[in-house]
């Protein structure tokens, strides 16, 4: 496994690491906030816009580039796999190269948009809670994606097969 790989293995794995700590914030956040609303009949002021806003969108991306790492986005392998290995080669190509266009292209727009909210201030109407650097988080996760997409299609020209090196990268 080379050092690209390797480095973008440990931005994979770290977006998901922060994916996973928001989960697990959430669910505390709407725990404590059921609770306390059960026991005392008070809410957590925000708690729906730190749900919304905050934990969901990292929830939501952090697990693309993951999912795109471990081969587990859908394919179609009752016909894949009986196309001749170039054919296979050329349409895994494609799909890739369509797959970077998109990544690249939410990131570029992401990226704008976000830094246009940061220079508003974007708030949320009914708390006034701060939500504009949680735009940050589609550039980012879009970048990482880009990034896998990329070193995944260099294995793809660098192997015989596609798909030889998953077991390997996934360790």
């Amino acid at each position: 496994m080379n050092t690209l790989s390797r480095s973008v293995g440990r931005c994979v794995h770290g977006l998901a690491f922060a994916g996973s700590v928001a989960v697990a914030g959430m669910m505390l956040l709407v725990v404590a906030d059921v609770a306390l609303r059960s026991l005392l009949g008070q809410t957590i002021p925000g708690t729906i816009e730190y749900v919304s806003f905050w934990l969901m969108v990292p929830i939501a991306f952090a697990g693309f580039s993951l999912a795109k790492r471990r081969g587990d986005h859908i394919d179609v392998p009752l016909v894949v796999d009986r196309m001749p290995p170039g054919v296979r080669k050329a349409c895994t190509v494609f799909s890739e190269c369509l797959l970077l266009a998109f990544a690249v292209t939410v990131f570029w727009y992401g990226l704008f948009s976000a830094l246009e909210r940061l220079a508003d201030g974007e708030t949320t109407g009914a708390s006034g809670t701060d939500i504009a650097p949680t735009r940050l988080v589609v550039p980012v996760a879009m970048a990482v994606l880009a990034l896998q997409v990329a070193d995944d299609l260099l294995r793809t020209f660098t192997s015989r097969k596609a798909g030889d090196d998953r077991a390997e990268r996934d360790s």
